[in-house]
């Protein structure tokens, strides 16, 4: 395990088809097109790709969005 900061972008917009989940160990290397921070998380990228859909499913419904498609970068 290790502590990652994660957030999420959206490439085309929030009205795009493909949520990004960005997980790096410097804050200062995520993408500065940042859509949504989510903090520090005790994980590993393999455990975040295995739960990708669950992510997906979340943000979908708490942020009322209509993403299709899913990445872990």
């Amino acid at each position: 395990m290790k502590t990652y900061h994660v957030g999420f972008l959206a490439p085309e917009g929030i009205e795009g088809d493909t949520l990004v989940i960005q997980a790096r160990e410097s804050i200062d290397c995520l993408s500065p097109d940042l859509w949504l921070y989510m903090g520090k998380r005790e994980t590993t990228k393999a455990e975040l790709y295995g739960s990708r859909f669950d992510i997906l499913a979340l943000v979908n419904r708490e942020r009322g969005t209509s993403f299709t498609h899913v990445s872990v970068d």
